[in-house]
């Protein structure tokens, strides 16, 4: 028998003659007595003293092992039962962890598997119980039950004795003249000593949406896409970049922000890593399933496309649209991931000296199917004066920095203004867009798309349309989240729209620059490219495959169906003569040098 096995077989065998037995009886009385969902949710570290040990205790944690399946023995009334067991290792927020006590499989008629596949956090709800060994005691977990169904408050450990606390700070700021927002904005431009916001309208629009960006939420009710609004904030060094990334991290109630240069933004880094090894499935979730409801803030993410190998352009945007992050090692794993995503960044041309190429798209240097799914993208201009009377109170350093849980050093406004929102959050969860103002968002669109006219601004918008639709009621449900709404008003909607519009103009301008210098780019190859096939002897046959190889020793690596193209444009213009299907020759006609060595008719 595996000694492993036989210890935990010996275990329950002799449980009566243990305390185990008594831990867990004990339990039972005072979850009867008391309820466990009335007892407040603790982390690991709080509840692995004796002070715990068989009574009724709730921790929020993540499943870091789920072992295999193993026989397993009970005593009951003096009678040995095999059975089938398994064990947990959770782990929470904090980082620590705890194993479980063996769960007889299908105890806790939950899916186990299932719920591993997309990482979430759950509340575990049991008691704490000791085991002894010739060497040592150690503390295990003697899960009672389990569930998903964790909110903003359960994250921040203040759904019970802090119940009073909660409320108070609430109405105050729901009662105060202004709204929930205005009472947010405030106390955020109080304390952290924000100066001369009056005269910088890019940074107090970002900051508007910020406070926005904390109420959203969950996904769509159709499952089509994740409510969390996402934020690109571009600008010269000292914009006051910064202060966004400080508020975004004092008003959710779970965070990270994570600097471009850390060693810890890896693909693993950021989504986890699932393998197995002896028997023993392993899931250690990253920082985008560790913010799941909360928000992750990129600081220069310029950085990230120095010097790094690793594209993360897919994982953006499925955490983005869909929610989930997909470990790349197995296709199977999905962790929940329904964050915001906050970036920060400049320009490559603010950061180098600009050697010509820094222009359009590579200015930015952000995949259009990741730029696209910003619901607000705004670029603050650099003004001295502005800037040095906005960024009075500037975060420093570039360590990582998290915001799950309200630890003893959170000052007071701090912890205030997350459980506001964490109780908006909680109780204020469904609202609707009504056919009457779907129809009002449609004819406000086609406003905004009426106001392009040139050919590639409505290529652009075209390719836009969708993720324009998502954003708008995203901003919508927020909005309407933050003033304790159900349903969206017009009011709403015009407001979602100015932060829309915002993204739309960047868009459009940002493409304006950007797309003379694609076309010419694409023009240029393109000639090159028709220049160095004529240039190939005229008393040869040449087909696509062999056009194809010659171009490749020349250095140019080209589809077939790009040269089938330019095949097509040389026989129309008299460059190439087709002898017969698949075959070409060049034709016999002179040729002179252009000063770049190419060759010109």
């Amino acid at each position: 028998m595996n000694k492993e096995i036989y210890h935990k077989q010996a275990a329950i065998e002799h449980s009566a003659l243990t305390d185990i037995e008594e831990d867990i009886n004990n339990f039972e009385k005072l979850n009867k007595k008391i309820g466990i969902n009335k007892i407040e949710i603790k982390n690991i570290h709080e509840v692995t003293n004796v002070e715990y040990m068989g009574k009724p205790v709730r921790i929020l944690a993540h499943i870091d092992n789920i072992s295999e399946n193993y026989p397993f023995a009970v005593t009951i009334d003096d009678y040995i039962h095999e059975t089938t067991a398994f064990d947990l290792r959770l782990v929470d927020y904090n980082g620590d962890k705890i194993n479980t006590f063996p769960i007889i499989y299908n105890y806790l008629q939950v899916d186990l598997r299932t719920i591993i596949r997309k990482q979430k956090p759950l509340i575990f709800s049991g008691t704490i119980i000791h085991q002894k060994t010739k060497k040592s005691v150690f503390y295990l977990f003697y899960v009672k039950s389990v569930s998903d169904n964790v909110t903003p408050l359960d994250i921040l450990r203040l759904s019970i004795s802090k119940k009073e606390y909660i409320t108070d700070i609430f109405k105050k700021a729901a009662s105060s003249k202004n709204g929930i927002r205005k009472y947010i904005k405030d106390s955020l431009i109080r304390n952290l000593g924000i100066k001369g916001l009056n005269k910088a309208k890019e940074l107090n629009q970002a900051l508007d949406f910020i406070i926005l960006q904390s109420f959203s939420r969950g996904m769509s009710s159709d499952g089509r896409y994740s409510n969390k609004l996402h934020s690109l904030v571009i600008g010269s060094p000292a914009v006051g970049k910064k202060l966004l990334t400080k508020a975004a991290l004092t008003l959710n109630h779970v965070g990270f922000e994570l600097p471009s240069t850390s060693k810890k933004i890896t693909y693993a880094g950021l989504v986890g890593s699932i393998n197995s090894s002896k028997g023993i499935i392993k899931s250690e979730p990253g920082y985008f399933p560790l913010a799941t409801g909360g928000i992750i803030c990129i600081q220069d993410y310029h950085e990230l496309t120095k010097n790094r190998s690793t594209s993360f352009s897919d994982l953006f945007s499925k955490v983005m649209e869909d929610g989930i992050a997909i470990d790349s090692t197995r296709a199977k794993a999905e962790h929940q991931a329904i964050i915001s995503l906050h970036i920060d960044m400049n320009r490559m041309s603010h950061v180098r000296l600009n050697d010509g190429q820094d222009v359009g798209y590579s200015d930015i240097n952000i995949p259009v199917n990741v730029l696209s799914r910003f619901d607000f993208i705004i670029e603050i201009p650099p003004d001295l004066d502005r800037q040095l009377n906005v960024v009075s109170e500037m975060a420093k350093g570039s360590r990582i920095l998290s915001t799950a849980n309200l630890e003893s050093e959170t000052p007071q406004w701090q912890r205030d203004l997350k459980v506001i929102i964490a109780y908006v959050q909680t109780h204020f969860t469904m609202v609707e867009i009504n056919e009457r103002n779907n129809r009002y968002i449609s004819s406000k669109l086609n406003n905004l798309f009426n106001k392009y006219t040139e050919d590639y601004e409505r290529k652009i918008l075209s390719s836009l349309a969708t993720r324009i639709q998502i954003s708008i009621e995203k901003l919508c449900k927020a909005i309407a989240t933050s003033e304790l709404r159900t349903i969206v008003t017009r009011d709403n909607i015009n407001e979602a729209f100015e932060y829309v519009e915002t993204k739309v103009d960047f868009l459009i301008e940002f493409s304006k620059s950007a797309t003379p210098q694609l076309r010419a780019q694409t023009l240029d190859k393109k000639i090159e490219r028709q220049n160095l096939i004529l240039n190939f002897s005229t008393n040869e046959e040449l087909s696509v495959p062999i056009i194809k190889d010659l171009l490749k020793g020349q250095g140019n690596t080209v589809n077939e169906k790009t040269i089938r193209r330019d095949l097509d444009e040389l026989e129309n213009s008299g460059k190439v003569e087709k002898i017969r299907q698949g075959r070409w020759k060049i034709a016999n006609v002179q040729m002179s040098k252009c000063p770049s060595g190419a060759y010109k008719s």
